[in-house]
Parts: structure tokens; C-alpha cells; sequence
């Protein structure tokens, strides 16, 4: 007695997907700036070519963002200098930053608004705004607490304009067969955004679901009721980083990078470089003791062996302290995760996704000029999960890699 329905010609049901991480706001903001993307640019030449023709189409004094600067991908790419960026830009602040989100690329007008000269300390943490071997700054800023210095100054719109930019990318998640979106550590790329996340989700003609997980340090009195949910909107618990990219020199690694032409010079990677872990062990560990007591789901970017060693070492203590049975916290992206690590994360309940376009994007990079054939091979092991009892799941990190489900899968 079952009802059969015929959706017609060319029409196909499939079941609702979920995007276990990404950055819908970072998403929707990088999809309206200047595309300098391999996916779009397959040498230097074009990619320059695409900042010269926004340049000649924008009114002085305004600020240039371009997005998707990809050594790993464009052969070739070698960092800008200051030089070279100032020649393009002569009468605008620019900004050009990586596809990893990582690095930014900026020029003198760029410095000059943001108030950074050769004397600015270095915001701490990992943060950096890169020198020449005079001391002079060189275009080049690092990680988190130093770009943020340059996004607060691209000034603001109404959290309308936001809202329906962020209307558009969720409409793009539904295309793609989305119903479920995880924003993995909501950056604080506008001021309000996590209000203006908020407001978009729980609209009524909004087509997913979304959950967050926010930054550690960011509006953390939110969590007093981190367990709620509110419709299609819930908060989850907090994203922790404890390194970096692995195209940036921050992937924590055992064995130093590679000494190659695309890892020292076009991703200015130092020669002997392991990269770097973002905590000490004793601010590690109280932070996850913290949150673990406090109920909350932790979500930590891992790419490195060294960081997934002191990440797990971090939830051992607190259960250890705390027992949480289903506490489900969280292993993202794994890129060098080892198999014994696996086993150790499956025995702790922790889980991992992993971002597959690690491999299908740059595994002939990593291979040939950042990690090596033997540490490539091994790169996002799902076998490994498969083989220690992992439920593990794959994810975009849009807007690092472009929407595709299936390309993923």
C-alpha cells in the first residue's frame, strides 16, 4: 500500500546533506570581492592581471580585497613584494588574501590605514606582520591577530546588506543539496556577525539548519546556554585552532617542511620550519578543561601530528577529570593524523572530518614540494578512521574550497 510518486523527467530525490564545516558569512563576503583563484587563474601573469583590471575600475582612496592567492595550486605564484603590490595599487589600500585565509598581502596604503609601521610589535600569538632583512615591513601578515587589523578597517555596511549577502550563500548550501550547515568558528570578519548569523538562520524562508561553534574568546557568555536551541539556529560549543595551514608554515608537524622552491620562497616557509602549535600545553589544557566542565562541544582545527598529540592530550586530562560519555568533541580537517592517533581519539570519543580537497586540490604539491611522497600518501587517511571504528565525516571548509558535495564524497 505504499504511495509512489513520479517527480517526472530529470528530476532526481536525494537525501539532505550536511556540511560539517564551514564559514557561511566569510563565504558570502569573499564570493563579491576580486577572484584571484587557481580555479579561475592558471599562472601568475593572469592573477596580476585580475588586481590591475579592479584597480583601474575603482575610484581612488577606496580599499581593493581580492581573494584566493594559491601557490599551491598556480605554479609559479611566488609571493608579491611591497614593491610590486604598490605599483599596482598606487592610489588604494589593497588587500589580497591567500585561499587558506591564513596570509595577507597588503600595500603601503593598506599599512598607512591601519596605522602599521616598521615599529608595530607583532600582535602576539602567531600573528605577524613580516619584514625584510632590514626590518622593513615587506606586504606580507600572518594568522589571525595580525590580518584582523586590516579587516576592521574595510569599513561597514548595514547588517541588512550582510544578511542578504549571507541569504544568497545560504540559497547556494541548498542548491548544492545542503540542509544542514556547521559555521566551524565563526570569524569575526564584520562587527555583529554572529548576530547577523543569527538573524539569517531563524529566518522562516531560510532553507537549512545551521549550528556554530564560535571562537574561543569571542561573546563566550553565550555559552551560559549553549545546550539551547532556537528553531533552525543552535549553538554548539567553541572552535578552537591549535596550529595553522599547512600552506601557510603552521601545520605542527614531527618532520620539518620540505626545503623546495614552492615551500621557502612562494610560501615563504623558513627552512627547517615543523610549523607551530598556537597554545602552551598549560593554556591548552585549562582552556579544554574549562569548556569540557562547562558542557560545551569542543571543535579544534588539527592538521599536524604534534597538534593532534597535544589536543588529545588536552581531552584525555579533562575526562579524566570529568567523564562525559557522548561528549562528542570534535578532530577538524587531520591532514598527518597517524593511524595510532585514530585509535586514541576512537578510545576518547572524540571524531574526526576531514577536508578531502587537501589531496584532490594540492596533493602534487604537498607530494613534490611542501611534505613529501611518503607524508602525502598518508594525507586525510579515511581508511584509517574506517579501520579504528570512526563515524567520520567530510566537509568543504568553504570558503577555502568551493561548494561540492560530491566532489568531496
Amino acid at each position: 500500500h505504499a504511495k509512489v510518486i513520479d517527480l517526472g523527467d530529470g528530476v532526481t530525490l536525494m537525501p539532505g546533506l550536511i556540511e560539517p564545516h564551514t564559514h557561511p558569512l566569510a563565504a558570502a563576503l569573499m564570493s563579491r570581492v576580486v577572484d584571484v583563484s587557481g580555479f579561475n587563474h592558471g599562472d601568475r601573469a593572469s592573477v596580476l592581471a585580475a588586481l590591475k583590471s579592479a584597480v583601474g575600475k575603482t575610484k581612488g582612496g577606496r580599499w581593493i580585497v581580492a581573494f584566493g592567492w594559491d601557490p599551491a595550486m598556480v605554479e609559479g605564484l611566488h609571493a608579491p613584494s611591497l614593491a610590486e603590490l604598490d605599483a599596482i595599487a598606487p592610489a588604494n589600500p589593497l588587500m589580497v588574501m591567500t585561499q587558506t585565509m591564513h596570509t595577507i598581502f597588503v600595500n603601503t596604503l593598506a599599512y598607512q590605514e591601519v596605522g602599521v609601521t616598521r615599529d608595530t610589535p607583532s600582535p602576539g600569538g602567531t600573528g605577524s606582520f613580516d619584514k625584510d632583512e632590514d626590518g622593513a615591513l615587506n606586504g606580507t601578515v600572518r594568522e589571525t591577530p595580525a590580518i584582523s587589523r586590516f579587516r576592521a578597517k574595510l569599513g561597514s555596511f548595514p547588517s541588512e546588506v550582510y544578511e542578504y549577502l549571507l541569504a544568497t550563500q545560504y540559497d547556494d548550501y541548498a542548491r548544492h543539496g545542503y540542509t544542514t550547515i556547521a559555521s566551524a568558528g565563526a570569524p569575526p570578519v564584520v562587527d555583529g556577525h554572529l548576530e547577523i548569523l543569527r538573524n539569517t538562520a531563524m529566518h522562516p524562508g531560510t532553507p537549512l539548519r545551521t549550528f556554530v561553534y564560535v571562537l574561543d574568546g569571542i561573546m563566550a557568555s553565550r555559552f551560559e546556554d549553549a545546550g539551547s536551541s532556537e528553531g533552525r539556529y543552535r549553538v554548539l560549543g567553541i572552535k578552537l585552532h591549535i596550529d595553522g595551514s599547512p600552506y601557510a608554515g603552521g601545520m605542527a608537524m614531527r618532520e620539518p617542511y620540505l626545503e623546495t622552491p614552492l615551500s621557502v620562497g612562494a610560501l615563504g616557509i623558513p627552512a627547517g620550519s615543523r610549523g607551530h602549535l598556537n597554545y602552551s600545553d598549560e593554556r591548552l589544557f585549562e582552556m579544554v578543561a574549562g569548556h569540557h566542565r562547562a558542557g560545551r562541544q569542543l571543535s579544534a582545527h588539527v592538521q599536524g601530528e604534534r597538534a593532534m598529540d597535544q589536543y588529545l592530550d588536552a581531552i584525555e586530562a579533562a575526562l579524566g577529570e570529568v567523564p562525559r560519555p557522548d561528549h562528542r568533541h570534535r578532530l577538524e580537517h587531520n591532514a598527518l593524523i597517524t593511524d595510532a592517533q585514530l585509535a586514541r581519539a576512537a578510545r576518547l570519543g572524540v571524531t574526526p572530518s576531514f577536508y578531502m580537497d587537501h589531496v584532490h586540490l594540492y596533493g602534487r604539491a604537498l607530494s613534490s614540494g611542501i611534505v613529501g611522497p611518503e607524508r602525502a600518501a598518508r594525507f586525510m587517511p579515511l581508511g584509517w578512521a574506517k579501520k579504528n571504528g570512526h563515524r567520520f565525516s567530510v566537509h568543504t571548509d568553504t570558503p577555502s574550497s568551493p561548494l561540492g558535495p560530491l566532489r568531496v564524497m
